[in-house]
């Protein structure tokens, strides 16, 4: 009986609420006034969807160590660029000198040479990047062919020059070593 009484309910309901119920808050749960329907408390409505959160910003350049992100190497902080400078008074491939500018003047070097009390003694010849990320410069002979004090010179495409004294040419020297000397442009 009960079971027909719920029906009559059901279908009353439906003719006078085109179909929805008409719920009261009762407590515990949520009853429809004229068919009797329960329901438990609604869980809140979700809220609407939000856009996405706009993109985060491009990373800044990679900072080469100097303060200078991306760009030449900072003279006013030399002693930043004594770690990467190798000085090799007789390399593995020609047995002649060849020199490892720092990693942070790769892409900004000019030209490269040996000079002595301000007067260039012989031009390098950039051979490439390796050895992490350094410019190699080769000369046409082996270090100790040098004289003492010879200075080794970089100049960047601001027109920086970056000096690397070396006291002994026919000793490998340099590995954070020496800390050039920079005249500026």
């Amino acid at each position: 009986m009960e079971e027909l009484i719920q029906r009559i309910r059901d279908w009353a309901c439906k003719r006078l609420t085109d179909g929805k119920h008409d719920y009261k808050d009762v407590g515990y749960h949520w009853k429809c006034r004229i068919c009797g329907h329960k329901i438990p408390d609604p869980i809140e409505p979700e809220p609407p969807p939000q856009p996405p959160p706009p993109p985060p910003p491009p990373p800044p350049p990679p900072d080469d160590g100097d303060g200078d992100p991306a760009g030449e190497p900072n003279p006013e902080k030399p002693g930043q660029y004594a770690r990467d400078f190798l000085w090799k008074p007789v390399s593995e491939s020609d047995g002649k000198l060849v020199a490892l500018c720092p990693s942070a003047f790769t892409g900004h070097i000019n030209s490269c040479w040996l000079e002595m009390d301000g007067s260039r003694i012989e031009t390098g010849r950039g051979v490439g990047i390796y050895n992490g990320n350094r410019w190699h410069v080769r000369f046409n002979k082996v270090g100790g062919g040098y004289p003492p004090g010879v200075e080794f010179a970089c100049k960047t495409d601001s027109g920086n020059v970056w000096l690397w004294k070396i006291s002994t040419p026919s000793r490998r020297s340099g590995e954070g070593k020496i800390i050039p000397t920079v005249r500026t442009k």
